[in-house]
């Protein structure tokens, strides 16, 4: 009897990692980092109560200092935007560019409360509404104004 050794598609030093070979994450020293977000409720709760809030057409953004050397990204995207495949990428998009813009001061829980029209925007219009929201909290390193 064959056992079962994974996808046939990935070349061998991928499929078994259990047999001590590299796997996807782990190629070398090359590791992937883990995206630096809020997960918990607690996080979350605590953003909302004690943070400080704007707003614009596209997203709420509340923040509060969280104590630590990085920052931090966390996305509350409702049903009522659409199916999980638009939320999905609608989420993916906020946290490519909270990615690229490290001019971002250090040390904050970001939350951003996605609105319906969100839907509907390209990346570039996201990009400016984010921005717009940072620089009205001042949390741009910078001091750009959008």
């Amino acid at each position: 009897m064959k056992s079962f050794t994974g996808n046939k598609n990935y070349p061998v030093e991928y499929r078994n990692e259990a047999a001590g070979k590299r796997s996807f994450f782990n190629l070398g020293d090359n590791f992937m980092k883990r995206f630096p977000s809020m997960k918990s409720n607690e996080e979350f709760q605590h953003c909302y109560k004690k943070g400080k809030s704007y707003a614009n057409a596209y997203f709420v953004m509340l923040i509060v200092e969280n104590g630590l050397d990085y920052s931090r990204l966390g996305i509350s995207c409702s049903k009522k935007v659409g199916n999980s495949v638009v939320r999905h990428g609608i989420s993916r998009k906020l946290r490519e560019i909270f990615r690229l813009h490290k001019e971002i001061k250090e040390g904050l829980d970001i939350v951003l409360v996605v609105r319906q029209k969100v839907a509907f925007a390209s990346y570039s219009e996201l990009e400016i509404a984010y921005l717009d929201l940072c620089s009205r909290h001042h949390i741009l390193s910078n001091g750009e104004k959008f």
